[in-house]
């Protein structure tokens, strides 16, 4: 199966409550499953699902971080106890793949750069309609990755935030899909069904 249209489908069970997970973590408001293959270690990440989520979406002055230099306080929030259950469930000798959508798709560059900088290798960070996560630090620990890729679709907005004059960065160019989406919303784009028909069309299966 292709690479993307495989993280694209992990993100949209993210969504799912009744799919199946190896083990599934909401921990301080970030929500992610972990799913074991013979060969890796899959974590997705879930995107803006409640109140909680959508608050911290908004937060979006910068806070530091020892690990990952300056990022988004709302996306932050909740890494770093994320990281440690990651930690402690993580096979070593197994590849690690990292996949988010939305808000999840912040939180799984944050987590792959948390491995990259305690030297895990990351086999494949995948993320679609990432928002910008934070300054240059972590966009080049992201791209220390093995496999990277941000896809966006159409005008999906969520791709394009924060800025802060620049300060705010994505870690490589967006790959660009299209299925539009329907009526007024501002975030028509932005769904996670588009992104699996999108990538799809694009990638094929």
């Amino acid at each position: 199966m292709n690479p993307a249209y495989a993280a694209v489908l992990e993100c949209q069970d993210t969504y799912d409550p009744k799919a199946k997970w190896d083990m599934w973590f909401n921990v301080d408001d970030v929500a992610f499953g972990l799913r074991r293959t013979p060969d890796a270690d899959v974590w997705s990440f879930r995107g803006s699902d409640d109140i909680p989520d959508w608050f911290h979406d908004i937060q979006g002055w910068p806070t530091y971080s020892h690990y990952l230099g300056f990022v988004h306080s709302g996306f932050y929030h909740g890494i770093e106890a994320s990281w440690l259950h990651v930690l402690q469930n993580m096979r070593l000798d197994k590849e690690q793949k990292v996949n988010g959508h939305s808000l999840g798709a912040a939180h799984a560059c944050m987590i792959a750069g948390m491995m990259v900088r305690h030297n895990i290798i990351v086999d494949e960070l995948i993320a679609f309609g990432c928002p910008r996560p934070g300054f240059s630090e972590l966009a080049k620990l992201n791209q220390q990755c093995t496999f990277l890729k941000l896809v966006k679709n159409c005008d999906d907005p969520v791709t394009e935030v924060p800025w802060m004059m620049g300060l705010y960065k994505h870690a490589c160019p967006q790959t660009l899909v299209n299925e539009p989406g329907t009526g007024d919303d501002l975030f028509k784009d932005h769904h996670i069904a588009l992104y699996v028909a999108g990538v799809q069309k694009l990638y094929g299966t």
